[in-house]
């Protein structure tokens, strides 16, 4: 509030410049010499407070604080080396560009009891409250976009007033046409280069003659910049919320963020690993684009793959958001990255389909066992038939041989498994301990199944069976073992069917270890090809992960699965294929007829819109040159392909994709509907 008796019109600012004029142009240059009076800052305001709506503030609810935690006042300052009786205090809001000091188009407003008063505030120190003033119950309040020019006018025409009723040493004063047109001009100028989102206090000190004019006795002095917590380029940065604090040390796993307001143009998503004595070891940062910024709120992003990939043991790391223009980051979260299933770690050169060293004899040729891949069974049989002791007895020699040693594995780095726990050890045995108790106990009592049904039910502490366990640990011959044994007799074919704690089957293992022979040996004995595991992923998902799976993915289609299932995001292989980048499984799919238009569940993207993301050319090229897929195709957020092309990082890459869009018909020159502004909404009414 003001100690003027002057009406509102003439508001008087401290801030006496606009546009090219020192603000003590308006004195006399004797008027304030060196070491005279000056202003200290106590106590600076904060420097980060959200600048509010008129509607929003509510008594003295969000004023403006200071920095000193200890004393619950506003910003402060003393008068020093004034020998008067009083003296006035005035703060009034101001620009942070210290080569560009001028009035700040935001407004600030003090608040006592039910009033509430437009700057500027003043008050009144003196030897009684010992040349200190704090400034109590003040908010800085939001100017829109469209009354930015109106709101400079006004305080530019008030310091104009201030200025003549100075020169003129009297109160009643008016404005010229030409004055008033050159604030306009000026207020435009300043429109320009404004910052809406920092502003700073001004503080000056003056006293008043008999007749209520202003004489400064101190120059002007500036708080630190006051950050607006509202805006997204300069508000505080918070993670409110996380889907999932763990993930795979492989990464490209979605994870959902909630966060205070951001800018997509400026935001990262940190990944980083600190030491003992808190030095950072490794970061990396998510994988997003604009468009996955979801009205400054949301960030849908893909983790970075852990530095160590082989991980056995779970690697705690930090997340936070880092805003690009200023530096700034968030308060970390934790973030575990967890080993990952080994069986992609442990792949091995591929028993081909026509090497007799694995299965011989024809044992398992469907018309000797009258098998066929359509019938399943999936409950257990209550008895199983009496044994040939006899036809076990080849296999005690496969007990006694050494499979590390295998010719089977004569590659040692491809053989080379992650360091095994002491767990890993234990199941390293599981498949020939149960095989060697399987046939003892036949060989006892050929008659009794009760104790090999009990062997047969028996579990690892990763949750596999003993066909799961023989093909995690490349024990072939164990693994022979077992299927001749089921393929002998039709009533364990229910065997190759099991699922281990994750809800994958021994075809699953097959295919993640790009084994065709085994995959075409456990489809020959009935496995089902579209069981899925607990993420709904059927084996037909983890054939198109990698191109090196294509001849196990063909066995799949030649055994008819179904191409259209969908794991738990509503992905299809196609999307998986597209998403990976293997052409040669996206052309095997197309071909067995995939549904090329169908999105998936969480986003609504096509293939098309994937590859495009994930920057793969030649999955775009083949989409759009081979397929009837539809380019216009728009996801939940309303964006094409074409919006997904534009949001990826310049480059070759990106600029080949357009090129390739554009060939095809889309429009380029669109614009994508996650539009957000970096800068607060314009149209808010107070």
């Amino acid at each position: 509030m003001s100690l003027l008796n002057i009406n509102d019109n003439d508001f008087i600012s401290d801030q006496f410049s606009y546009e090219g004029n020192n603000i003590l142009d308006f004195f006399d240059e004797n008027m304030v010499l060196n070491n005279q009076p000056e202003l200290k800052i106590i106590d600076q305001p904060v420097d980060k407070y959200r600048f509010r709506y008129m509607s929003e503030w509510v008594g003295t609810h969000g004023s403006l604080g200071s920095t000193n935690t200890r004393k619950k006042q506003g910003p402060t300052v003393k008068l020093e080396n004034y020998s008067g009786q009083s003296a006035i205090i005035r703060c009034t809001l101001s620009t942070t560009d210290n080569n560009r000091r001028d009035v700040h188009a935001h407004r600030l407003v003090t608040k006592e009891g039910n009033s509430e008063d437009d700057e500027p505030y003043d008050i009144e120190v003196n030897e009684n409250n010992n040349w200190t003033a704090s400034f109590d119950g003040i908010g800085i309040i939001h100017t829109a976009k469209k009354n930015i020019k109106t709101e400079l006018i006004k305080k530019m025409q008030r310091n104009s007033l201030d200025k003549l009723r100075y020169q003129k040493k009297k109160i009643d004063v008016k404005l010229s046409q030409l004055e008033e047109s050159n604030i306009k001009m000026n207020a435009e100028k300043i429109q320009k280069w404004i910052d809406l989102n920092s502003a700073a206090l001004c503080f000056r000190a003056y006293k008043l003659d008999d007749n209520k004019i202003l004489h400064p006795i101190t120059d002007p002095v500036y708080s630190d910049a006051i950050k607006n917590t509202k805006s997204a380029l300069t508000g505080e940065l918070k993670i409110c919320r996380i889907d999932k604090v763990t993930g795979s040390c492989l990464g490209g796993e979605d994870v959902f963020l909630l966060v205070e307001k951001v800018s997509k143009k400026h935001i990262k998503v940190k990944f980083f690993e600190i030491d003992d004595d808190d030095e950072e070891t490794w970061c990396d940062y998510g994988k997003f684009t604009e468009l996955d910024v979801h009205h400054q709120y949301a960030i849908v992003f893909r983790t970075p793959a852990y530095k160590d990939r082989q991980l056995t043991e779970e690697k705690v790391v930090f997340i936070q958001l880092e805003r690009t223009t200023d530096g700034d980051s968030s308060e970390p979260v934790k973030f575990t990255y967890q080993p990952t299933d080994s069986l992609r770690l442990r792949k091995r050169p591929r028993i081909s389909t026509t090497d007799t060293t694995m299965f011989t004899s024809g044992e398992l040729s469907p018309e000797k066992n009258n098998l066929s891949h359509e019938e399943v069974i999936l409950t257990d049989p209550k008895t199983i038939p009496n044994f040939d002791a006899v036809f076990f007895d080849e296999y005690f020699q496969v007990l006694q041989e050494d499979e590390s040693t295998s010719s089977l594995c004569t590659d040692s780095k491809t053989c080379q498994s992650p360091t095994p726990s002491s767990d890993d050890d234990d199941d390293d045995e599981f498949a020939p301990s149960i095989l060697r108790k399987v046939i003892n106990e036949i060989k006892k009592n050929p008659k009794d199944t009760k104790e090999v049904m009990k062997y047969l039910k028996e579990r690892t502490h990763l949750g596999d069976t003993f066909l799961h366990s023989a093909l995690r640990y490349n024990q072939d011959k164990v693994l022979k073992c077992f299927l001749n044994i089921i393929a002998s007799r039709r009533d364990l074919k229910y065997l190759v069917n099991m699922k281990n704690d994750k809800g994958q089957t021994p075809l699953h293992y097959a295919v993640i270890l790009n084994q065709p022979a085994i995959v075409d040996e456990l489809l020959t004995l009935g496995a089902n090809p579209d069981l899925c595991d607990n993420n709904k992923l059927s084996v037909i998902h983890e054939s198109v992960k990698d191109d090196d799976t294509l001849e196990c993915l063909n066995m799949l289609i030649k055994a008819q699965a179904n191409t259209e299932y969908e794991d738990v995001t509503g992905k299809t292989a196609l999307h998986l294929a597209a998403e990976s980048g293997s052409i040669g499984a996206l052309d095997i799919l197309v071909r067995a007829n995939a549904d090329v238009n169908k999105i998936e569940k969480i986003c609504g993207r096509t293939a098309l819109y994937i590859a495009v993301e994930r920057g793969h050319a030649k999955i775009v090229e083949y989409l759009l040159e081979k397929t009837n897929i539809n380019i216009d195709q728009e996801s939940y957020y309303g964006n094409t392909a074409v919006d997904a092309a534009l949001a990826r990082s310049p480059g070759a890459k990106t600029n080949e994709i357009i090129s390739l869009l554009e060939k095809h018909g889309a429009n380029i020159n669109v614009n994508n509907n996650n539009d957000d502004t970096d800068s607060d909404s314009d149209d808010h009414e107070d």
